[in-house]
């Protein structure tokens, strides 16, 4: 197995930064668990080499991050997943999404920040990409948009989920380059070339919807609050109507599912 470079494990690090607070581990026989400390030194690289699954919690105290995934889960999706076909559909979407194989065989689907990232922003343009691809309410990280205490005051800790590249010369954990699996320097270069900022998603939200007005681009970003339900149909209708008067049904009822 070629050595990994502890300037590969740093770029690594970089991209899948996480909340400090705790991270995941799993063990070859399945067992997982949350460990209530921040990830140790040497974490990553011993992922990389194999050593140590590592699982990162994408959401920071401060209610960013700098990494969120689509999770396609195989044995929920009870399919094959092609993960040339997906990727695909997220160059034809012309999304900033890095393919890569799940431990179960699924697929996550990874968008990196080149700054920390709003997570709110980043759970509503993953969970609208992941109905664009034809997987409407799959799980999608960061599970929170902020970490709050419980009704006793107790920390929340927020969910992992495990990296690519667990043994990174021999995986099955590898991303899709160029439609094929590739190796961990060039998942390093496609990822960091994919990395995005946040008016860079809020413009992919509403690339076709930049005629509409503010408020209904706000609640694209947003969402609605709750009871205004059936007056933000109301208005979508209105704005799709005039938009696209021969299927204004069916995409207000499309664009009614995102807010």
């Amino acid at each position: 197995m070629p050595n990994v470079t502890e300037s590969s494990a740093s770029r690594f690090a970089d991209l899948f930064k996480g909340n400090d607070r705790s991270h995941g581990s799993w063990d070859p026989d399945g067992v997982n668990e949350t460990v209530k400390t921040s990830i140790p030194d040497g974490g990553y690289l011993r992922h990389l080499e194999g050593k140590t699954n590592l699982g990162v919690v994408p959401v920071m105290d401060d209610g960013t991050c700098w990494f969120g995934a689509i999770d396609i889960d195989a044995h929920e999706q009870d399919e094959y997943i092609d993960l040339g076909d997906l990727v695909g559909q997220v160059v034809a979407n012309r999304l900033p999404l890095v393919v890569c194989r799940s431990k179960s065989g699924g697929a996550h689907l990874y968008m990196f920040g080149k700054e920390p990232m709003n997570a709110h922003l980043v759970r509503r343009a993953l969970a609208t990409w992941a109905a664009d691809l034809g997987y409407r309410g799959v799980e999608v990280f960061p599970k929170q948009s902020e970490l709050k205490p419980d009704d006793q005051g107790d920390v929340a800790y927020g969910n992992w989920i495990n990296l690519p590249y667990f043994n990174s010369g021999d995986t099955n954990r590898y991303a899709m380059v160029m439609r094929r699996p590739g190796t961990l320097e060039e998942f390093l270069a496609d990822a960091e070339g994919h990395a995005v900022k946040d008016e860079q998603i809020r413009g992919l939200l509403i690339r076709d919807h930049k005629e509409a007005p503010p408020c209904l681009q706000t609640l694209i970003l947003d969402g609605a609050s709750p009871g205004h339900r059936n007056e933000v149909l109301f208005n979508l209708a209105i704005y799709m109507k005039r938009k696209s008067p021969n299927s204004f049904r069916a995409e207000t009822k499309n664009l009614a599912n995102q807010v």
